[in-house]
Formats: C-alpha cells, structure tokens, sequence
C-alpha cells in the first residue's frame, strides 16, 4: 500500500505541533517525511513557489502567521502573484499568530497559566498582540513555573526563556483545537481545508 505523505512548511515550532496535533486527528493516516522551518516568514514567502511545483509530488501544508497585515486574502493575494496554487498545497494563515489558536480555547488555556478565563477575549482573533497577552497573563500567574518560563527577565527579550517549550507542552497535553476552532476563523479554515483535502 502507497504511503500517504504530507510536509509542513512552518515559521517556528509552536506552528509546528499545532499542525501535527491537528494532522493527527484529521489525517492519521499521513505521514509527515519533512517540515521546513527556517528564518520564519521571509524563507517561507521567498520559497513558497517553489513548495507549489514540489507539491505536485508531495502535498505540502504551508502555515503563517497574518502579523500586521490587515486580512489573510490581501496577504495570500500578496505572496501568490506568478502562479496559481497547486491543488496539493495548502497555504493557510493564522490571525493574528498561531498563538491566538492556543488562547481561543480560553477555558484550558487560563488553567495551564494559571488564571481567569475571563482575562481572554471571546473575540480572541481582534486582539492583536496574542504574544504580548499571553506575557502579560503569565505575569499575573499564580503559578510560580509559569511566571518563571514565560515571562521575560529584562526588558530587552520580548518572552521569557521557556516561552516555546511551556507553549508546546500545553499544545501537546492540553490544547482542544476543536474548542479553540470555534472562536477562531482562521483556524476553523485550516480544519475545513484539511478535511476536504481528504476527500
């Protein structure tokens, strides 16, 4: 039987496991041979041509985050200008970071910092700094190992040192996309393009 195979092309790896954990449970029967993850935004923008002819081989899932660009459609209007994607490639966009996909399952997400789901936003994807929040929430923890990996120690580092690591352990233990899907569009996007890409 032919091995079924996708690869991830990501900024960081938060992006990164957030997409394997949804891969797991929507296409269990992918397998993942590579994940491109280098330089962040700029290396994915520069090469994402590239990863469309490659995806006529292999389908590629191609992840960003919007940042400060004012929609997902102006940015992927922005980046696919030359070419027209391929069928095989999924090109989607976290609003604002994939940071946002974590906070929109507010009830967890408070329980592992260690404060009130009422601190979190319903309408999570018009916050617009999800990083900056998420530090800031940290800081009010009443969790002493929280505080200590996730905010920063000086003023010149925006997170603290165990910023990733705290973050993917909760993506790993934690997280409910299913939940989180259903206050955020861009990442209930990304589940409707995975499941029509199964059919």
């Amino acid at each position: 039987m032919h091995e079924k195979r996708i690869n991830l092309v990501v900024e960081d790896r938060l992006q990164e496991e957030a997409l394997k954990k949804i891969l797991g449970s929507i296409l269990p029967k992918y397998h993942i041979p590579r994940v491109f993850c280098k330089n962040g935004r700029g290396y994915i923008k520069k090469k994402l041509e590239s990863f469309n002819q490659a995806s006529s081989i292999t389908p590629y899932l191609v992840l960003t985050d919007l940042d400060r660009n004012p929609c997902a459609p102006d940015l992927i209007k922005k980046w696919v200008t030359d070419f027209a994607l391929h069928p095989n490639l999924i090109f989607r966009v976290a609003v604002r970071e994939v940071e946002t996909w974590l906070l929109a399952d507010r009830k967890n997400f408070a329980n592992f910092l260690g404060v009130s789901k009422d601190k979190i936003l319903r309408e999570i994807e018009s916050e617009k700094f999800p990083k900056q929040l998420i530090v800031r929430l940290a800081k009010k923890s009443k969790k002493r190992l929280i505080r200590e990996k996730i905010v920063p120690r000086c003023k010149y580092v925006k997170v603290g040192p165990e910023y990733n690591s705290a973050l993917v352990e909760f993506i790993l233990t934690k997280w409910d996309y299913k939940v989180a899907a259903e206050a955020s569009n861009s990442l209930s996007k990304l589940i409707l393009s995975l499941r029509r890409f199964e059919q």
